[in-house]
């Protein structure tokens, strides 16, 4: 083989959270499932990149899914990167800290226990899908583009209180959009690497009208699908520096008021 040549494999598998997890956190159930998405790459050194449509991402996971990619492609485990897209549509994935599935302070013995099966869940779905990114690996092209949306906008308002979370069209925002793709010898996509200074939090606090909320993807989530509907391959969405950036439309966000209050 020749090492010098590049391959790629990507592949994607839904994360089925089970009925019983419900409630959880304040969810009671699923709008659209999510998703974990893994690009293995190979020239030479080997590389993996994998992401979820999580809010959060606990060590215990990444080294899991990092020893099963290992083990099943000789990637070290230090060559394995993962990434949450912080999609807030969802449960905190494991809801403990260091020691293993749990939750903090304050939860109810059943959702800790509920936590733990939507971690397996993600674990399922993540070796399924490296298995299925393995099972993909072709030589292929790599090629860059930068662009531009208008999806993103600043998020910090001045109130009267001081700086809060709420929508300014006219405020500081990075409005670029980096994309990786990933391409056979047949010009056909492997995978769509993109990144953008966002925070996909489309259907934050929003809830059904008795209060309970349903777990989505989001706006990466539909992104994505999008994407891989219309272009091919495997869309990954890597979130770039997005800490005050917020979708321009939001199912729920703070408005000032003209007196300054929110």
């Amino acid at each position: 083989m020749d090492t010098t040549k590049l391959l790629a494999g990507a592949a994607s598998a839904e994360v089925v959270i089970p009925a019983e997890a419900f409630p959880l956190d304040g969810f009671v159930g699923v709008h659209d499932n999510i998703y974990i998405r893994v690009l293995l790459l190979r020239a030479g050194e080997q590389a993996a990149l994998f992401t979820i449509d999580t809010t959060n991402l606990p060590e215990r996971i990444v080294n899991s899914l990092a020893a099963y990619i290992t083990e099943k492609t000789g990637t070290p485990k230090e060559h394995v990167w993962g990434i949450y897209t912080h999609s807030t549509g969802l449960p905190h994935t494991g809801m403990g800290g260091p020691g293993g599935p749990g939750g903090p302070e304050g939860k109810l013995p059943s959702e800790v226990g509920n936590g733990a099966l939507v971690e397996e869940a993600v674990l399922k779905a993540g070796r399924k899908a490296v298995d299925r990114a393995a099972a993909e690996l072709r030589e292929a092209q790599l090629s860059l583009q930068t662009g531009a949306t208008t999806v993103n906008c600043c998020r910090d308002v001045w109130t009267r209180d001081g700086w809060w979370q709420g929508m300014d069209p006219n405020g500081p925002s990075d409005k670029s959009l980096n994309v990786l793709r990933f391409a056979d010898e047949g010009n056909q996509t492997i995978a769509m690497v993109y990144s953008l200074g966002l925070m996909p939090e489309v259907m934050e606090g929003a809830k059904l009208s008795w209060g309970g909320r349903l777990v989505t993807a989001d706006l990466c989530g539909v992104a994505n699908r999008l994407i891989e509907r219309e272009l091919g391959g495997t869309a990954l969405f890597c979130p770039g520096p997005s800490g005050d950036q917020n979708p321009v439309k939001k199912a729920k966000y703070a408005a000032v008021a003209p007196d300054g209050s929110w």
